[in-house]
């Protein structure tokens, strides 16, 4: 059976980041379910990284562990790094550089597929002064690790800085791998549905890979049923379809596809269509090539669950 658009576009979508809120799992419980995700998820392929981890909890990351807590023998455990400030991300990426060269060959290889930094800096000589600490630790990580840069901005700040930011992004990014953004969906350094509209403007404009991360484990908006500002669905449809359709699918058109509250306004066949703008099978494979999105979520279970919930007449089935 082919794959419907729902699998192609959830494909890859979730890194695994549980011990994190509101979860807070312990370190064995979040290997534990990142083990069994393969028989214990609907949609299994919606995991793109096995696990989220900070500097601090990642040597506790090993083999035996990993074999304690069900992962088999081969199969590779991928891991993103996060919480890192720029300050410190050179020394964290020859960190990252020297764990993948060791850990390739253990009985459960452990890969660091993402070094994710955080930064404060805003105005135009601020954030000028970004691009050579990017440019050095994405040349130390090398081209199997994505390095993203998180602003850790209020709306006001990414109001006045948001043509900057992609300025420097676009000037790295010429030079080599490209440097992602990332963004978060809850808390107080949140996005808004506006200051996201612009920011899916510009990340497909520049290319720029794009992860997003708190408040975005269910697929629509529910006021009622969990107070979510964010779903997954709606900025991942959102995303793709202004990639690929560009000014035919543009900022009015971005907005209201975020705030969207209802569940039948997404139709699924080989592709995905929302309100009537449509993504066909082969054009959402093109776009999620050539601009990778994840999401980070503290569950898993909660995605893949409001799926089925949402969408029972939708099988799932594992894209090729």
């Amino acid at each position: 059976m082919n794959p419907s658009g729902l699998d192609r576009l959830v494909d890859g979508l979730f890194d695994h980041a549980g011990m994190f809120p509101p979860a807070e799992l312990e370190f064995e419980s979040a290997l534990r379910d990142a083990a069994r995700f393969p028989e214990t998820l609907t949609r299994p392929h919606l995991v793109a990284t096995d696990m989220v981890l900070t500097p601090k909890t990642l040597p506790s990351l090993d083999s035996a562990i990993l074999q304690e807590e069900g992962f088999t023998e081969g199969r590779t455990c991928t891991v993103c790094l996060v919480g890192v400030s720029l300050a410190d991300a050179e020394r964290q990426a020859r960190s990252v550089h020297g764990f993948n060269s060791e850990r390739a060959e253990d009985p459960v290889p452990q890969r660091i597929v993402s070094l994710e930094t955080t930064s404060e800096a805003s105005g135009p000589d601020a954030i000028a002064q970004l691009a050579i600490p990017l440019d050095i630790t994405r040349a130390m990580l090398g081209p199997d690790t994505r390095l993203y840069i998180e602003p850790r901005w209020d709306k006001t700040i990414w109001t006045e800085n948001i043509d900057d930011l992609f300025t420097i992004l676009a000037t790295v990014n010429s030079a080599g791998p490209k440097v992602g953004l990332k963004v978060r969906c809850a808390g107080p350094t949140e996005v808004d549905h506006e200051t996201l509209t612009g920011i899916i403007q510009r990340v497909v404009q520049g290319g720029v890979p794009f992860k997003a991360t708190q408040g975005l484990h269910h697929p629509v908006i529910e006021p009622e049923r969990y107070g979510n500002a964010h779903g997954f669905l709606n900025v991942t449809t959102a995303l793709y379809l202004h990639a690929i359709h560009g000014t035919a699918f543009a900022a009015d058109l971005i907005l209201a596809c975020l705030k969207n509250e209802e569940a039948k306004a997404f139709t699924f066949d080989d592709g995905v269509t929302w309100n009537g703008h449509r993504l066909d099978g082969d054009a959402l494979r093109t776009a999620k090539e050539t601009l990778p999105f994840t999401i980070g979520s503290c569950s898993l279970v909660e995605p893949d669950q409001d799926l089925v919930r949402l969408f029972p007449q939708v099988e799932a089935t594992t894209p090729s």
